[in-house]
């Protein structure tokens, strides 16, 4: 907020520089003073805004290691169901790197976050039983 201050005032300088650089005054014709406030303002709020919302392509799910295939890069899970994804079953899914894959045996409990857009997990880590 200070720093929005602080460009709103440098800017409005810039433009009262300018005025006077260019020897126009409030009385000059064509000349709008406040349309150049107000620009000024919303360029600078248009900086300082909250970048739109990314719809989320990472989701998150809870499951059980049936199937370990390095070779495939893919992993078979019995997973919960995910919210806003898919409901619960067994599927293979690929990985996005094979080291994700090392470690893990059927029957381990896992956590694992998938890419919606690339339809491959992400990230996988053990849940201690």
């Amino acid at each position: 907020m200070k720093t929005q201050q602080t460009l709103r005032k440098a800017l409005g300088g810039v433009t009262a520089a300018l005025v006077m650089a260019l020897g126009l005054t409030q009385a000059s014709p064509g000349l709008n003073l406040n349309f150049a406030e107000r620009t000024a303002t919303q360029l600078i709020q248009g900086l300082f805004a909250p970048a739109p919302a990314i719809a989320q392509s990472l989701v998150e799910g809870k499951g059980k290691v049936i199937a370990v295939t390095q070779e495939k890069q893919e992993l078979v899970l019995e997973h919960e169901a995910i919210k806003g994804f898919m409901d619960a079953m067994t599927m293979g899914y690929k990985v996005n790197s094979p080291s994700l894959l090392k470690g893990l045996k059927p029957g381990d409990q896992v956590r694992f976050t998938i890419d919606k857009d690339k339809s491959v997990i992400t990230k996988i880590t053990k849940v201690k039983n």
